[in-house]
């Protein structure tokens, strides 16, 4: 039993206590013994989901990068939400080949020009579990203004060197050669 605080004629608030995974049926009393019926409200308490790490851990400051979530208990939930910071987004359940599941999220635009965001979890959209190692990266998207040199043979192999702005010193830089692929990029300035 806990105590519930009067919002109005058609609504109190509850805080759930501690209880074993499963759904429960809720219902309030007036004089704290005698409780009405539940109707359809019930509620699910579900194990804790803890966030261990995102791939990639960066993106454009535009958002739509989608984010693959590490973690535990993400196996045995129907439902998940992401919180960038302050912006909370639906997360997705991606069935594998193999029956595994995956679950991602897609980032929101940057707000307020915060480059690294804190990135947590929930089963709802209100409870968080944050883990201040788990960030995501904004970044500016890089425009190529020219390659050097713009030919080479059909079985690949040419380096090539690309000028333009916003390109950033990270591990995952890569280019993309239209249908052909990507290859790993080396950093050599911003610009």
């Amino acid at each position: 039993t806990v105590r519930g605080q009067w919002l109005s004629d058609y609504a109190v608030r509850c805080v759930a206590p501690p209880f074993d995974e499963g759904v429960v049926s809720v219902r309030v009393a007036n004089n704290g013994q005698d409780y009405g019926s539940a109707g359809d409200a019930t509620f699910t308490f579900m194990r804790r989901v803890t966030l261990l790490d995102i791939t990639p851990k960066s993106g454009p400051s535009r958002g739509g990068t989608t984010i693959v979530l590490h973690g535990t208990g993400l196996a045995s939930i129907d439902k998940l939400w992401c919180k960038f910071n302050w912006t909370v987004v639906a997360g997705a359940a991606v069935i594998l080949s193999d029956n595994d599941t995956i679950w991602t999220c897609v980032t929101p635009p940057m707000i307020e020009h915060h480059e690294l965001v804190t990135v947590s979890v929930g089963v709802n959209p209100y409870d968080f579990q944050t883990s201040s190692d788990t960030v995501f990266q904004y970044i500016s998207d890089a425009r190529v203004n020219g390659i050097h040199p713009s030919t080479g043979s059909l079985g690949g192999g040419t380096e090539v060197t690309l000028m333009g702005s916003n390109f950033p010193n990270l591990e995952s830089l890569t280019c993309r050669f239209g249908d052909a692929g990507t290859s790993p990029a080396r950093f050599i300035s911003e610009t």
